[in-house]
């Protein structure tokens, strides 16, 4: 098979386990979300990779998204140095910004994602010691299905010290996940109901 061939047959797999994960999310009820977020937030909370970990890459919610958004504020309470991803207009790509208020550092982003103004300090992406990372699905092995633009691969090769930790609800975690050279492989899984543990940190 041609390489132009086993990309179009990546990409029609992703679409497809996209779509199929999606369906399955929506059919939560509010409640189940609300219990599920709790749920997760307090595991998260318990967790030792997450209590001794100093710097961390953490995320604003998508309303389709399991709600991690409470991790922001449960690190600035903890005195965690915390950054979210934010666009870099002169890079073109996401970086890490450094937010010190759970809500006033943040503006309406690129894609009307809640991100850091751009005018907070940048992070090194070599930082990090720990980055949460969502995603549409995953699997036992710690591969990722994103939306689909490779933002949070290329942040994840660059921060080359920090355990990779997908968060989502059960629900997203599937048999297997269809992956390509460049789709990164993540340490941790962290569900409402359970930690998984994908592949041994490198730092």
């Amino acid at each position: 098979m041609s390489d132009l061939a086993e990309a179009s047959e990546l990409a029609a797999a992703k679409t497809t386990l996209r779509r199929e994960v999606r369906t399955r999310v929506a059919l939560l009820t509010p409640e189940q979300r609300v219990l599920a977020a709790s749920a997760f937030l307090q595991r998260m909370m318990a967790w030792s990779v997450w209590r001794e970990a100093r710097t961390l890459l953490l995320t604003w919610s998508l309303p389709d998204e399991l709600s991690a958004t409470g991790l922001i504020a449960a690190a600035l309470a903890a005195g965690k140095r915390v950054t979210l991803p934010g666009f870099d207009p002169a890079t073109g790509q996401y970086t890490a910004y450094e937010v010190n208020h759970h809500e006033d550092d943040l503006v309406a982003g690129k894609f009307g994602i809640r991100e850091p103004h751009p005018g907070l300090l940048k992070v090194s992406l070599t930082e990090l010691d720990l980055v949460i990372v969502p995603g549409v699905a995953f699997d036992a092995a710690g591969n990722r299905l994103g939306r689909g633009r490779g933002f949070y691969d290329r942040l994840l090769a660059e921060a080359t010290c920090a355990d990779f930790c997908g968060i989502g609800f059960d629900e997203q975690i599937v048999t297997r996940v269809p992956v390509g050279p460049h789709d990164i492989q993540l340490h941790y899984l962290l569900t409402p109901s359970r930690v998984l543990i994908c592949r041994a940190a490198e730092c």
